[in-house]
């Protein structure tokens, strides 16, 4: 198929990182051929200027004014696009991403919101550590963590985090209550600094904020949360408990079936 045929958009909340955001997210999509058209960039109004400056004129497409906080930030973004429409969530400061198919990663993003349709989910998270060695050609359905930088939706306008902290938690607990399972790829990973750097959530992200957001998540979902523990490095997080998972078919095979010629009658 063809990149302009793709019938999801890319959805990049940002604040503070207009420079960031265009030397990295940007230039990787474009890199990995992603059309600038389906490509629209959430940021708050009071650094509109600054973005326009940094990035029209330049290969991508729309610059929207949007809310303040990444989960307001997120609701936003829900509500400017309809219900049903395929969205493809991803941070300002991606700086590559990791593949083991050789496929057209576009296309990969393409194949994966087609199996959530077939699921009948809403959301795919995409493995959280870009290290080659660990990632697998396998499609995970149940409870698994999806990671905040890079996921894929359909809208229902219904994830909603009561805060900024964990918001990917919330989002893969809130999706696991209301369908079931969320489905998550491992054969795709993005590269990128996490807490580190300025702008997004680092200019404003503490410890304590972090802990609340722990603890609030051990109060709302003890069904899918094991523990908080501090890890190395000294970082709030999150252990989820071990619930059954369905293995379903690899991401080559679901590529082999949609190139395979027809069977003749």
């Amino acid at each position: 198929m063809s990149p302009t045929a793709l019938n999801y958009r890319i959805a990049i909340p940002t604040k503070g990182r207009a420079e960031i955001l265009r030397r990295k997210t940007l230039m990787t999509l474009l890199a990995y051929g992603f059309p600038a058209s389906i490509i629209d960039v959430f940021c708050v109004e009071d650094e509109r200027q600054i973005y326009m400056n940094r990035l029209i004129g330049g290969s991508y497409a729309n610059l929207i004014s949007g809310a303040p906080g990444l989960a307001n930030q997120r609701a936003f973004i829900q509500d400017y696009y309809p219900a049903g429409q395929k969205i493809l969530m991803i941070d300002d400061d991606i700086s590559d991403f990791k593949s083991i198919l050789d496929y057209p990663l576009w296309e990969q993003f393409h194949v994966l919101f087609n199996l959530l349709e077939t699921n009948n989910l809403k959301l795919f998270g995409i493995y959280p550590a870009s290290n080659l060695y660990f990632m697998k050609d396998k499609i995970q359905k149940g409870l698994h963590y999806c990671i905040g930088s890079c996921f894929g939706i359909i809208n229902c306008k219904d994830l909603l985090a009561p805060m900024d902290e964990k918001e990917d938690y919330y989002n893969t607990f809130q999706k696991c209550q209301t369908d079931g399972a969320i489905l998550r790829y491992c054969g795709i990973s993005p590269v990128t600094t996490y807490w580190k750097g300025v702008g997004g959530m680092n200019d404003y992200r503490t410890d304590e904020s972090e802990h609340q957001g722990a603890e609030l998540l051990m109060q709302q979902y003890p069904e899918y949360v094991q523990a908080v523990y501090r890890k190395k490095g000294g970082r709030w997080d999150l252990r989820l408990k071990k619930l059954p998972s369905v293995l379903l078919a690899n991401l080559s095979q679901e590529f082999a079936n949609l190139y395979s010629p027809p069977t003749p009658s």
